[in-house]
């Protein structure tokens, strides 16, 4: 079986347990992921500067933050292969960390991108309807046991039933 020797970390190419789901090598689908990755922030960054030099946009703070984001990305990912290629596995830190930042992030839009999405299709109305109608039953059966002579009278029992509501009713 041939080693790959680099440093002080050897890993046995053939062992099934340094192999990706895909059956390459890790270190050989590491390399391909940070080009991968290189080449699609570049490509960022390259489009980022075609859209201002084109349309004649000076560069404002929003602008600043989208380069300087793709720029981190493309480091990070650029440490991967440096990592790899001097056998320094510190290097694959920042990536990570960036990486999860990331993940959170994209997890954190997902998230806020469902509930409005919910809100703009009317399911969050919808509920709070139910919860409205649910509400102004209760409402109804104590404050409209016996009928009101004048709307005063109608709203103090209102008042008076919505003041008896307990929070767990709610």
């Amino acid at each position: 079986m041939s080693k790959i020797e680099k440093g002080s970390i050897d890993t046995d190419e053939d062992e099934q347990k340094y192999k990706c789901l895909c059956g390459v090598h890790v270190r050989v689908a590491a390399l391909i992921f940070s080009i991968i990755n290189i080449l699609f922030w570049a490509a960022i960054i390259a489009l980022l500067t075609k859209y201002h030099v084109s349309n004649k946009i000076p560069l404002n703070q929003h602008s600043w933050f989208g380069f300087g984001i793709s720029s981190i990305f493309l480091i990070t990912s650029a440490f991967i292969i440096l990592g790899e290629r001097f056998n320094q596995p510190w290097l694959f830190i920042p990536f990570l960390i960036i990486d999860c930042i990331k993940l959170c992030l994209v997890g954190f839009f997902l998230i806020a991108g469902f509930i409005i999405l919910l809100v703009e299709s009317g399911t969050v109305i919808e509920v709070r309807k139910m919860l409205d109608y649910a509400i102004w039953s209760i409402l109804e059966e104590k404050a409209c046991r016996k009928p009101h002579p004048n709307l005063e009278s109608l709203k103090r029992a209102l008042k008076k039933a919505w003041n008896e509501i307990t929070l767990d009713t709610l």
